[in-house]
């Protein structure tokens, strides 16, 4: 059977901008179409008019709308019919157009159940090796922690506005260098990595140089990991931080020594925004160098930082190497998930019919 729709729109109340949800409807994100952010609610809620909020008609089982929401043909006609290039975005009028085969009811239900099991099955696979790289960042945090814990009770201890100083170069034009970006995971990258997004050309006057060795803080996200040690010259939000090593500290040393439990507890403890710091609702929050700076921070010889960033580097070498497999494994599982749903609900696997 060929419908041209067999989903419809709910109403979107316009004083409030939200639509009524309910259960069994389908969630679609506008935004950016080819991310598939797919919703199967299960209960009564409101949606923002960010997201296509879509209900199967009678007769159109919503597991398996669900399910065929989230296959590749799906998706690619949303992308398709998208409209903008920087941040594209579907549309209803564009996306009902697009024409599924749908089967019996029953076969419907079929799919669904055995997509069910399968999905259930990869995700049980795929939440063991999050748990795994969970492991694994935890693993070199407590390594980093018990450096540093041993520095703190054996070195001279110096505020840390001694160690490093405030870089405040502007970029001026946008020959200047790479555009960088903050990630919590990798430290300093280039943007394209880390989001599609790209500033205005006008705006890059605003931002700031960094070098390699450089430290460069995210302000709003350095206590969940966001800072890491430039290795090339670039360009970086206006909103970050640059910190040049003083004297005879160690780049990398400062790589690791921020990254710490016990340094990322000092500047949770700084914190500037809306809300307590101690009961832990802070928000838009920040951290600025003048407070930073009084924090006072173990400044080994140069000797015993060599000594700990070899250590260390060694470790997240290895750390990172198990990760960037657990990182393959993941994509192909999530490659494999979307191609079994695709087969599934377009005809090109043959699933077996439910048992009376």
């Amino acid at each position: 059977m060929l419908l041209t729709d067999p989903w419809q729109v709910p109403a979107e109340p316009p004083e409030t901008g939200i639509a009524d949800v309910e259960p069994g409807d389908v969630l679609f994100g506008k935004l950016r179409p080819y991310l598939a952010k797919v919703v199967h609610a299960s209960r009564p809620a409101y949606a923002s008019t960010e997201l296509m909020c879509l209900r199967p008609r009678p007769g159109i089982d919503s597991r398996w709308f669900f399910y065929r929401m989230m296959a590749r043909p799906t998706v690619e006609w949303s992308v398709t019919t998208s409209e903008g290039t920087k941040m594209p975005r579907t549309n209803w009028e564009r996306f009902r157009e697009f024409r599924v085969t749908v089967p019996p009811l029953t076969r419907q239900r079929a799919i669904a159940d055995y997509l069910d099991t399968e999905t259930a099955r990869i995700d049980a696979l795929i939440a063991k090796k999050v748990a795994l790289d969970v492991q694994l960042s935890q693993k070199l945090f407590s390594a980093t922690e018990a450096a540093v814990v041993r520095l703190l009770g054996s070195s001279r201890l110096v505020p840390f506005k001694y160690v490093v100083r405030e870089i405040d170069e502007r970029g001026r034009h946008s020959r200047a260098g790479e555009l960088l970006s903050v990630s919590i995971h990798h430290g300093v990258v280039p943007r394209s990595k880390v989001t599609e997004d790209e500033p205005r050309r006008d705006d890059l006057a605003s931002y700031k140089k960094c070098r390699p060795g450089d430290l460069v803080i995210n302000r709003m996200r350095a206590f969940h990991g966001g800072l890491g040690c430039a290795q090339r010259s670039g360009l970086i939000s206006p909103d970050y931080m640059v910190l040049r090593p003083a004297g005879a500290i160690e780049p990398r040393y400062l790589h690791h020594l921020c990254r710490s439990p016990w340094f990322v507890g000092q500047m949770t403890s700084r914190l500037r925004g809306i809300g307590a710091v101690d009961q832990g609702n802070v928000r838009t929050p920040r951290i600025n160098f003048a407070d930073l700076g009084n924090v006072h921070v173990p400044a080994p010889p140069s000797d015993l930082q060599q000594d700990l960033v070899a250590r260390l580097d060694r470790t997240s070498a290895a750390i990172a190497s198990t990760r960037a497999s657990l990182e393959r494994q993941l994509g192909l599982l999530r490659e494999h998930r979307q191609a079994l749903i695709t087969a599934a609900v377009t005809g090109e696997l043959d699933v077996p019919a439910r048992s009376a």
